[in-house]
């Protein structure tokens, strides 16, 4: 990440959530690459540094869940091959696929969860059912 490609990003995700006529507050880290720059969607604030690993949400169990559901697509995929007697091999493009399966399998609420680990406040009256789901405190993405 540098940057020039943060700044690009960030700008087409402005001019897109001003589209769709929303307003959105993004937490980033103090990484020097995470430039500021005036949007008219979108909001940056910085989480404070140093404390990255206690206050951002997919420190919290998200990272976690994912690695153990990618993980396990590996073994599945290392499984199918011997089965099918090839040789075991997984290049960029399958991981890039496994990757993206493995995001759509990350649950909503070990998101929420997770968000709320890192002491986000969901108000449930306030929600509609794009951002809060049903609850399960259980649920922390494996996280311990």
């Amino acid at each position: 990440m540098n940057g020039d490609l943060f700044k690009s990003w960030l700008v087409k995700f402005d001019q897109k959530m001003r589209l769709n006529q929303r307003n959105v507050l993004l937490f980033i880290d103090n990484c020097t690459a995470h430039c500021t720059i005036n949007l008219k969607s979108v909001r940056i604030e910085f989480l404070p540094p140093n404390t990255t690993f206690k206050l951002q949400p997919i420190d919290q169990g998200i990272i976690q869940n994912f690695k153990t559901l990618y993980r396990k697509e590996i073994i599945r995929k290392i499984v199918y091959d011997i089965d099918e007697g090839r040789p075991c091999s997984i290049n960029l493009l399958q991981s890039m696929r496994m990757c993206e399966k493995v995001w759509r399998n990350v649950q909503p609420n070990t998101i929420i969860n997770c968000f709320k680990k890192a002491g986000f406040y969901f108000d449930e009256e306030q929600c509609d059912g794009d951002i809060c789901l049903e609850n399960n405190d259980d649920d922390d993405g494996g996280y311990d």
